[in-house]
């Protein structure tokens, strides 16, 4: 095995934002390497998944130090054994971490001698966001504290060019990565006359925040006879059930996910707080849509002036930039027009195989 991906997100289901780019990632990786994926089980809830390429989970058996079921206290020192034993078996040349909550198993005794960390949003970044809103980030730190950690990895991975600045500035110009993910574009058709909205988001605070202020704020304002709010995700648990014309799916699956982006005619994304790339905001513009966006939720997206999306700074740009794409078919089809440029521009992929390539030079380095 070349490449040991680390991950305690199961990726594979593809529900929401931060799972599809890991499924991206590794689906390319594993085209280019002998990849395996270490899942850290903390739940005891992980399921084989039906993905083409090795994986392990915390919770098998043959990575049990101990023939006794670990308790809450001690499950993290068992993940942490089990990956070792892993190792030890498998003998990966390269790690990549998902996210900096794990670093701890980039430094076991045993663990692979190149060490990437995917970062995907600085924490001391959202750290500053949530505060200014009054809210507490399940992981809080400085920006010194962040970058500490940082520098125990061979290369950092970062999503958006405006954290690649500050990683570079600290770190230096060969120990950042500007990998965003990748996306295809795919083919929408296009109604005459609006019928269905959509949003998708995760249960984390700035999306149940977001979405609130959505249903209660700006609806009421842009509603009409024959239109439907669609809202997928876990982002479902946290909203109001008493409007008829919003219709919360849930959690669904990628299939029924697509079914729903076919449907739709306009996306939108109201988080106002958060911290790092907005993949869904991406996500909506790879399935065709036009869709109208805070500035938060395009932070991190290289602007031009031909985006497939309306910015809206306050209620009444946001509920004036919906209202004109349900009444103004050129302007919805306009933004739609810019979809797949948008995508082909920042994210076709061109990056990704930059991380390979720095992957197999690290490899070739230690033969």
């Amino acid at each position: 095995m070349q490449l040991v991906l680390v991950t305690d997100v199961a990726f594979w289901n593809r529900s929401i934002g931060s799972e599809a780019r890991v499924y991206e990632l590794a689906h390319f990786l594993s085209s280019q390497f002998s990849l395996g994926v270490f899942f850290i089980d903390k739940d005891g809830s992980y399921k084989k998944p039906d993905i083409p390429y090795h994986i392990s989970s915390s919770s098998d058996p043959d990575l049990q130090t101990s023939k006794k079921t670990p308790s809450s206290k001690d499950k993290s020192k068992s993940n942490l054994e089990a990956f070792g034993k892993f190792c030890q078996k498998h003998k990966p040349l390269v790690g990549i971490y998902e996210y900096l909550k794990l670093d701890e198993y980039a430094h076991i005794p045993n663990a692979p001698q190149i060490k990437i960390l995917d970062s995907h949003d600085l924490f001391s970044a959202r750290t500053k966001t949530f505060r200014r809103f009054s809210r507490k980030h399940f992981i809080e730190m400085t920006e010194h504290e962040e970058l500490e950690r940082f520098n125990e990895f061979n290369t950092v991975v970062a999503i958006q060019a405006e954290d690649i600045g500050f990683i570079k500035s600290a770190l230096g110009e060969d120990r950042a990565l500007y990998v965003p993910f990748s996306m295809e574009y795919r083919a929408k058709t296009h109604r005459n006359k609006v019928k269905s909205i959509v949003m998708v988001g995760g249960n984390s605070p700035m999306n149940a925040d977001g979405f609130r202020w959505f249903l209660s704020q700006i609806w009421p304002l842009v509603r009409r006879e024959g239109i439907s709010v669609e809202v997928c995700g876990d982002v479902c648990k946290s909203l109001p059930k008493n409007d008829k014309s919003v219709n919360l799916h849930g959690r669904v699956t990628t299939e029924r996910l697509l079914e729903i982006y076919d449907n739709a005619d306009i996306a939108i994304n109201p988080v106002f707080y958060g911290g790092g790339l907005k993949i869904k905001t991406v996500e909506y513009a790879a399935n065709g849509l036009p869709s109208v966006c805070t500035p938060e939720a395009v932070r991190g997206i290289r602007r031009t002036d031909h985006d497939p999306f309306i910015v809206a700074s306050t209620r009444a740009e946001f509920s004036e930039g919906l209202s004109r794409l349900i009444t103004d078919l050129d302007s919805r089809l306009q933004l739609a027009s810019e979809c797949e440029p948008f995508i082909d521009r920042n994210y076709s992929g061109r990056e990704t195989r930059e991380l390979a390539s720095y992957i197999a030079s690290s490899i070739e380095a230690l033969s």
